[in-house]
């Protein structure tokens, strides 16, 4: 007996392990005819004359009764076995389907298919063969899924469903997992729920889709397609970049005056290495974009942000002429001159600029700062223990103190002319950097929570040249460095959307948009493992850390889909009918003639 035949009788009875009872049947009839025998057993001092008698009581035309009988009773016995098994029959019911087909509307269906076709052609073409594999007797709802969910039958007819499909919208927006699995579980206990789409998804979303209920049926390839899987830093001036998928593509480098580097990429599989170079004058925010984009445009652009190359915007507060001051944060490379500015100090409290550094000059200063650093020209800051003492003495047991500070290194002071120089007494949260007694003395301290460096030499007084020496431009070079200082070689800080965020203690869970316009609060992940990343963009933190989100990923055709790629075939459930009546029924007739036969026997055998 094959697996089919075997298959065929388990589906006949609906408890089919009982057959196994027809074993005992034969050992059974042989256990009944040893207890007959034992009864008619007699013990006689001759056997001639029994077997006389029994020759004339017995005669040969009651042979075949007792046989039959006997076959009547192994039928018997094997009937009720059968009868306890539960015959049954398939039977062939015309019945209404419920079903809920979703296709596949997204703007990547608009793109192109391997063989040159839209991918919604193969969509549509998948569609209308899985609505007439359903049957005429199907009730279907129809769905197209592509910015958002779009309802456009419901129970309708065949013949209705295929007009429809002709009609499908224009190809926009993405496909958001969160519908497809609230409509699966929504109609999982009324209805079937297909999802037609070229493109397979990603583990973690296939995995919610088959627990919610819903098939995926992936209908057409893909194009040759490429994406950005990762981005590091190589060195101080260059990138480490791997593009994976197939095909050929260009990989493109733009900063904020356009194009930065450009070269050829013939993606292969996993993935190529490319080395794309870093120039001096790239700036701090940088875009890496696959061009041209392909059926999924989301993982072909990163944007890469590079703290150590950030500009700084600088405000001024003073109520003099400055200008030295800003001669030289204009020489400077590091000062954004469109981001920078200078105000009076009457005005600096309520300016709407936000600068990266503030340079008070000769002025004292009571409010807060604008900004968490800061260079004091002859200025004071309240609560910074730093005070200035203008024709102050000094004392004669005063000796003055030179630290070994690489602010001041290779800067010549011999040079510099001074008549009369202000001292300054200093607290315990500040550092003297340089005095003499006859030229600048510089301190470095922390104000609530406000790093600053104080110069009390007055670069703009009359009593020193110090202005119109290269020692005044060195020395405020050095002074933005310290107090801004670069790091050495950060990554770029690209999340991939599927990845926990990260944020220091520091930082609350709100993150800003790039412009400054959109604010969203990021949610903790289930896991503990951090927060939910918001959407792909650039966001800054409360803490104006810079956070760009990108859709990094292996090459999508390497996820397999859990149904297959073909079309599943539609399993209608069986229905049985039970075949108990029929089969008591001949056990009973069985068992009449069983009776009937005795009957005749024990007659005949009496005559």
């Amino acid at each position: 007996m094959d697996a089919a035949s075997v298959e065929l009788l388990i589906e006949g009875f609906e408890h089919p392990q009982r057959l196994w009872l027809l074993l005992l049947v034969p050992i059974l009839l042989l256990l009944i005819a040893r207890v007959r025998q034992r009864a008619l057993l007699q013990l006689v001092p001759s056997l001639a004359l029994w077997r006389r008698a029994l020759e004339v009581q017995s005669p040969a035309r009651l042979l075949w009764l007792r046989r039959l009988r006997q076959l009547l009773q192994v039928l018997v016995l094997s009937g009720f076995v059968v009868l306890l098994a539960g015959p049954r029959r398939s039977i062939d019911v015309v019945r209404e389907r419920e079903v809920v087909l979703l296709v596949d509307c997204s703007a990547s269906t608009a793109l192109p298919a391997e063989d040159g076709r839209p991918l919604r052609e193969h969509v549509l073409e998948r569609a209308e063969v899985l609505v007439r594999e359903l049957g005429p007797q199907q009730r279907t709802g129809l769905g197209f899924v592509g910015e958002g969910l779009k309802t456009v039958l419901v129970r309708a007819q065949q013949e209705e469903v295929l007009r429809a499909l002709t009609d499908l919208p224009r190809a926009r927006g993405e496909v958001e997992t969160d519908i497809l699995v609230q409509v699966a579980r929504l109609a999982r206990e009324q209805a079937e729920v297909y999802f037609i789409s070229p493109f397979a998804p990603k583990a973690e979303a296939e995995t919610r889709l088959h627990e919610a209920g819903l098939r995926c049926i992936k209908a057409g390839a893909p194009a040759d397609e490429a994406g950005i899987v990762s981005a590091a830093r190589a060195g101080s001036e260059a990138l480490r970049v791997v593009v994976a998928g197939r095909g050929r593509r260009t990989l493109t480098l733009y900063n904020a005056e356009g194009v930065a580097w450009s070269a050829e990429v013939d993606a292969v599989g996993t993935g190529v290495t490319v080395e794309v170079p870093l120039s001096p004058a790239c700036g701090e925010l940088l875009t890496l974009r696959l061009m041209p984009m392909d059926t999924h445009p989301s993982d072909d652009t990163a944007i890469l942000v590079l703290p150590e190359r950030k500009k700084l915007a600088v405000l001024v507060v003073s109520d003099r002429e400055t200008v030295h001051i800003e001669a030289a944060l204009a020489a400077s490379r590091r000062v954004d001159a469109a981001a920078s500015g200078k105000v009076s100090s009457a005005a600096a409290a309520s300016t709407p600029m936000q600068p990266d550094l503030v340079i008070l000059h000769g002025v004292d200063w009571s409010g807060p700062l604008p900004a968490a650093r800061a260079l004091l020209l002859e200025a004071t800051l309240k609560g910074a223990s730093l005070e200035v003492e203008r024709q102050a003495r000094t004392p004669a047991d005063w000796k003055p103190t030179l630290q070994d500070e690489p602010l001041l290194h290779g800067l010549s002071l011999g040079d510099l002319a001074l008549s009369d120089v202000p001292l300054c007494r200093v607290g315990a949260d500040a550092e003297v950097l340089l005095a003499t007694s006859a030229g600048p003395l510089l301190v470095r301290g922390q104000s609530h929570g406000a790093k600053f460096i104080a110069l009390t030499l007055d670069p703009e007084g009359q009593g020193h040249n110090l202005a119109g020496l290269p020692l005044f431009p060195l020395l405020m070079k050095r002074c933005l460095s310290d107090l801004c200082p670069t790091s050495g070689l950060p990554l770029p800080v690209v999340l991939d959307v599927d990845e926990p965020l990260l944020l220091l203690p520091e930082e609350e869970p709100w993150l800003h948009g790039a412009d400054g316009g959109n604010t969203v609060r990021v949610e903790a992940r289930q896991d503990g493992q951090g927060f939910v990343a918001p959407g792909l963009g650039l966001w800054r933190s409360s803490r104006g850390r810079w956070i760009s989100v990108a859709s990094l990923r292996p090459i999508r055709d390497e996820v397999p889909l859990r149904q297959g790629a073909a079309l599943p075939s539609i399993m209608e459930p069986m229905e049985y009918e039970s075949l108990r009546p029929r089969w008591a029924f001949l056990l009973l007739i069985a068992v009449a003639m069983d009776w009937a036969l005795w009957i005749v026997i024990v007659r005949r055998s009496s005559a």
